[in-house]
């Protein structure tokens, strides 16, 4: 079955969890399905893994434009730049997997270039030449600069992802919740136990934001942390995404065959 996009608007989602949560395969199933379009993945993780699927489960897709990237700041930028020049965004989709590192890329790009060190070298011999702890930290906020990173992650992440017009995904690790996030992250997250890793702001890029588990007897579920005028899901359980959810959550309507 094929899916038309009878929407006036882009779906911008964000999918979150821990290894093995079925993140990839949700991907690559929307994929399978589209009638109209491509999808680009910039793949920066280590496993490879829309290589080997697509050699495997998802071999009849054809549709699908791998782009891998080291573990670096400027291939992530360069390569979000490329996609936002070449794909066509009436139709196609674009998805970053993962785009949590890239929250560390950015902070590592940014020690390099002030310290000639990489910020877990840096905080070493911070912490070694520091030993008070709020004297510590303290530093370490001077050193990083955080309103220079968070500009600079403005300009080169959030402002190419807003002019894109295209469909969005960004696939995020999962970490626990915590008594120090800010109250927004607690009232989105804090009933989930956990929430997307990487920088903390993300879940604004997404109009929808999914959590994605795997039982122990190998059901993936999705629940619903934000999804705007759409019902919210809790531990559903579902077999393959476009249908699931794209279809019969999102409205996403079957394609009429050519020349009907």
């Amino acid at each position: 079955m094929k899916l038309t996009n009878p929407h006036k608007f882009s779906e911008r989602i964000m999918l979150f969890g821990g290894g093995g949560a079925g993140k990839t395969t949700a991907v690559l199933s929307i994929a399978e399905h589209l009638a109209h379009g491509r999808m680009w993945v910039i793949d920066n993780d280590y496993s490879y893994a829309y290589q080997r699927a697509l050699a495997t489960d998802f071999s009849t897709v054809d549709n699908v434009e791998v782009i891998e990237v080291d573990a670096d700041w400027e291939e992530c930028v360069n390569a979000i730049e490329r996609v936002v020049a070449e794909a066509d965004p009436t139709v196609d989709w674009l998805v970053i997997d993962p785009f949590s590192p890239m929250w560390n890329y950015v902070q590592t790009w940014m020690s390099t270039r002030v310290h000639g060190a990489d910020i877990d070298e840096y905080m070493i011999d911070l912490r070694r030449d520091t030993d008070d702890r709020k004297e510590f930290h303290k530093s370490l906020n001077e050193a990083m600069n955080w309103p220079i990173v968070d500009r600079v992650w403005t300009e080169k992440v959030l402002k190419p992802l807003r002019r894109w017009r295209g469909h969005l995904i960004l696939v995020c690790e999962a970490t626990e919740t915590g008594k120090f996030d800010d109250d927004e992250s607690k009232g989105l997250f804090g009933h989930l136990g956990v929430k997307p890793a990487g920088q903390k702001r993300t879940h604004h890029i997404a109009s929808t934001n999914l959590l994605l588990t795997k039982t122990s007897h190998g059901e993936y579920r999705m629940t619903t942390a934000k999804d705007r005028n759409r019902a919210e899901q809790e531990r559903q359980a579902f077999d393959n995404f476009a249908l699931d959810y794209l279809r019969d959550v999102a409205g996403w309507q079957r394609a009429r065959p050519a020349g009907d």
